[in-house]
């Protein structure tokens, strides 16, 4: 475990203490953290990291973590406390018990079931691998906003009141745009909701056609549940849009790094004819600023957000192992509740970029693959 001091620049916040009259004062103006990295026992088993935490999803408490296995169709029940795989649970891909024969991008746990989806299915399954109930939007059975053919949710959506109700984003790939969108399986309604002034934000999605196939690159937008809110974030800006899950109104929240810019230039190509301007462009892009989702800390009150430019490694150098050919230079953002900025620092010395990151146990933890081992960096602060 290594320290590393940094100076954080930041004004104060107060946090008011519940069943106190004195206000107590937390000074952000100079922090210092400490790095470790530990491993997860899979005991005789293998867990599939093929994506990542891409599809995942944890118990509130953050003790469990379940992570579907692609190739063997099952969710691997993970103890953090312990850091030891706990349990199995297979399912079937075909029948009236199956998952679906398609590519699985949503998992979540719901009062000890699971909603397991793809494109084209998705429904509410027991542990046990029993289909509880059917999930899938058809849009001739359901009022209110209407959605194109085929429109579906693309990532894991925000599952309410016992998987009746879903709110999520749909992207629509080719043409470059998205919807938030909220379903109710026991009205049969759908509304769709709108992002103020998110016109004048930059975005990109950037197709390469080939012979037989198309590439497209885009940003990466998030939607995070935190009590009755529903964040989106997009990685080409700072600016945030909330969703009150209670009210169904959204909030613009636009605040001013002081250390980078608040926005990417934007202005790129929608289209490129070659693998190589297609490299040079990402490129491009990724020496802008790039925005990760904020991650909440329930016991200090207070969101992390990460952030990074990508620059070319000058000693770069392709015969030799796990060199680097970019360098990421990383900074950290704290948000208060009302996702104020009160606090921003370059992390000189962090060495990466902190992906699929939660907040456990007062510390962050980011996800690492270790020889194809399940292992996590964990960011300690100090304040």
């Amino acid at each position: 475990m290594r320290l590393l001091s940094i100076c954080l620049l930041a004004s104060l916040i107060l946090f008011s203490c519940g069943g106190k009259e004195s206000e107590q004062k937390t000074d952000y103006s100079s922090i210092s953290f400490t790095v470790d990295t530990v491993m997860v026992d899979p005991g005789e088993e293998i867990l599939n990291l093929k994506y990542g935490l891409f599809v995942s999803d944890m118990t509130p408490d953050k003790q469990f973590l379940y992570l579907w296995d692609p190739d063997q169709n099952k969710v691997n029940e993970i103890d953090l406390n312990a850091l030891k795989l706990r349990n199995q649970y297979p399912f079937e891909k075909e029948g009236p018990d199956g998952v679906g024969n398609t590519f699985i991008n949503v998992l979540a746990l719901v009062d000890n079931n699971f909603v397991i989806g793809g494109f084209g299915s998705r429904g509410l399954f027991s542990k046990d691998g029993k289909k509880l109930q059917d999930l899938r939007i058809k849009p001739e059975e359901f009022t209110g906003d209407s959605l194109d053919a085929g429109r579906d949710y693309d990532s894991k959506p925000i599952i309410l009141e016992n998987a009746s109700q879903l709110v999520g984003l749909m992207n629509n790939w080719m043409a470059g745009t998205f919807d938030l969108v909220k379903t109710d399986f026991d009205k049969k309604t759908i509304k769709k909701f709108t992002f103020p002034g998110i016109e004048e934000l930059p975005d990109y999605k950037i197709i390469l056609r080939g012979d037989r196939m198309v590439s497209i690159t885009g940003s990466e937008k998030n939607l995070r549940k935190v009590g009755s809110r529903a964040i989106f974030s997009n990685s080409p800006y700072a600016d945030l849009y909330v969703l009150d899950m209670d009210s169904d109104s959204i909030r613009h929240v636009s605040y001013t790094p002081t250390l980078t810019k608040a926005r990417k230039k934007g202005g790129y190509p929608d289209e490129v004819e070659t693998e190589k301007a297609m490299e040079e462009l990402r490129e491009t892009i990724y020496e802008e600023i790039n925005f990760l989702a904020p991650i909440w800390d329930e016991e200090k009150k207070v969101f992390y957000r990460f952030s990074y430019t990508s620059h070319k490694n000058p000693s770069y150098s392709p015969d030799v192992e796990d060199s680097p050919k970019f360098k990421n230079r990383v900074y950290l953002t704290v948000l208060n509740e009302n996702l104020e900025l009160i606090g921003e620092s370059f992390l000189e010395k962090l060495d990466f970029t902190p992906h699929s990151a939660f907040v456990k146990d007062g510390m962050i933890w980011s996800y690492l693959n270790v020889d194809d081992e399940l292992a996590f960096r964990r960011i300690k602060l100090n304040l």
